[in-house]
């Protein structure tokens, strides 16, 4: 060992993971009850181990290479597995001490960017898992890299086969700016959020498919910070699909009609043509330029703001039955507060003059877009999900990259 020449055959079981970290000097993001059988072999400053782990109810087989430098370690890992079940994987996030109490009210929790470990060693590390099963069912099959050299990270991750959707990640920190310069993009096509919802919270209020295409940048040595200062987009491309219950047909019916109507009794769920959103996001304000949501009686637009660094919201959505006469009886609603504490209160949609002269909500609503949606003889559209999934499209090619 005083040479750093062995050859060092091991098999190591016990009933958790985590109990390795004094001895290895490594944090594994690891738990649970484990077996492992492999080699450690050492030649200088470079370092051999081939690792076969059973942990839970997943497998590991590891190649790992570690070259011992006086500037940084530089580290060469290539796994490859049949199953991986993420109760058996720590995915911790690291706590912010210094973070006051009054966090909690956040929906979207904090995170500290690990700067001094991104500058302390580089890597190069490869995954390949041919199935991964977390609680809300089976992802099929997953590859990761990593490339870590001199504090430049740059990350991506692909799975496929989940219900039949694809998902795309790619991460990017430069550790070396301070704070870090930061690029987060995720891809997800053919998402079943009806399954999602099914699982994760044994509920079936929604049904459909959605697409998802979100792209930021930005600095912070946070990821409040981060948001706090991100410029990018968000797409949101879903339909058609189903909503249970009938409250948004209500928003755009006679009441005592529709509910007397054998056929309004018969039905439990509303059809959704689409739903579309297109969000912009600049130097952390998240505007909410096109939302559309469509059924059979009803168009629903909206526009709006969030400030993703305090996660204040101002939103005005707006109801348009596609019967002309009863577009007075469909009050449009404001949403104040803040994503952990919405507040709802009924408003009042400007006349067609007023959009146009003043905007809405103070520029926080994009008018154009309401106009379009909105003339003054309603919607006049059967269907208007087409025209809004070709603008949605447009936006994300437009959007830089």
């Amino acid at each position: 060992f005083e040479n750093q020449t062995f050859n060092l055959a091991h098999e190591l079981s016990g009933p958790q993971i985590e109990k390795l970290t004094p001895l290895i000097d490594l944090a594994v993001p690891l738990r649970g009850e484990f077996h492992a059988q492999g080699t450690i072999i050492a030649h200088g400053d470079r370092f051999v181990i081939n690792e076969n782990l059973r942990i839970g109810d997943s497998d590991l087989q590891a190649a790992l290479t570690v070259w011992r430098s006086p500037v940084r370690p530089r580290i060469s890992a290539q796994v490859t597995s049949r199953k991986i079940h993420l109760d058996d994987i720590k995915l911790f996030e690291e706590r912010i001490e210094d973070e006051p109490r009054e966090a909690t009210r956040y929906v979207i929790p904090d995170y500290r960017i690990p700067v001094d470990a991104l500058q302390s060693v580089d890597l190069e590390f490869d995954l390949q898992a041919e199935r991964v099963v977390t609680r809300v069912g089976d992802l099929g099959n997953l590859a990761s890299q990593v490339r870590l050299k001199d504090g430049l990270l740059n990350s991506s991750l692909a799975v496929t086969g989940f219900t039949g959707a694809h998902l795309r990640k790619t991460l990017e920190v430069n550790a070396t700016a301070d704070p870090p310069l930061n690029r987060l993009a995720f891809e997800i096509l053919n998402l079943d959020y009806g399954y999602l919802e099914r699982r994760m919270l044994d509920s079936r209020l929604v049904e459909g498919h959605l697409d998802l295409y979100l792209d930021l940048a930005g600095p912070g040595a946070t990821r409040r910070g981060f948001l706090g200062n991100a410029d990018g987009h968000l797409t949101i491309i879903g339909g058609p699909g189903r909503i249970t219950g009938r409250r948004l047909d209500l928003w755009a019916s006679d009441l005592i009609p529709t509910l007397l109507s054998p056929r309004w009794q018969r039905q439990s769920a509303t059809d959704v043509n689409c739903v579309v959103a297109h969000i912009g996001v600049t130097e952390g304000l998240a505007a909410l330029e096109d939302l559309l949501l469509d059924t059979r009686r009803i168009t629903i637009a909206g526009s709006g703001i969030v400030d993703l660094e305090t996660e204040a919201i101002d939103i005005f959505i707006a109801p348009r039955p596609k019967r002309t006469s009863l577009i007075s009886l469909a009050n449009p609603v404001e949403i104040t507060g803040t994503l952990a504490q919405p507040e709802v209160s009924v408003a009042r949609l400007p006349n067609r003059r007023r959009l146009a002269r003043t905007g809405l909500l103070a520029g926080l609503i994009n008018p154009l877009f309401l106009l379009t949606t909105f003339s003054d003889l309603g919607t006049n559209v059967a269907n208007p999900c087409g025209s809004a999934v070709e603008r949605a499209e447009a936006l994300i090619e437009e959007s830089p990259p």
